[in-house]
């Protein structure tokens, strides 16, 4: 965030002002939302893949639903690289089984 705030412009004739901040609650990891990544994890490796879990110190809607107190998993899409850039892709040998994981859980939950 300092690295942005501190941004100084190249040419000496503009201003540059940065405003803004955070506009999302952290996503914080509760006794709830293990036990649904467990049992999330606890299907993956009935389909015959290992679900990780990881943090990516990044910033989606589930940050709101979590801090509601509603159990919620992030990053459950297809697998790839360069995330929200122009040369973002997906890994296609990723969809099957998260599409298989997604139903599984909707069959599952209660």
């Amino acid at each position: 965030m300092n690295k942005i705030l501190n941004l100084k412009p190249y040419n000496p004739d503009v201003m540059l002002e940065i405003l803004g901040g955070l506009n999302r609650p952290l996503y914080q990891k509760d006794a709830g939302i293990a036990a649904l990544f467990e049992h999330a994890r606890r299907l993956a490796a009935e389909i015959g893949f290992d679900l990780q879990d990881t943090a990516t110190g990044g910033g989606s809607d589930g940050n709101f639903t979590a801090a509601l107190g509603i159990h919620t998993l992030d990053g459950l899409g297809a697998d790839g690289h360069g995330a929200h850039t122009l040369n973002e892709t997906i890994y296609f040998s990723s969809i099957e089984p998260m599409t298989k994981l997604w139903v599984r859980l909707f069959e599952t939950l209660e």
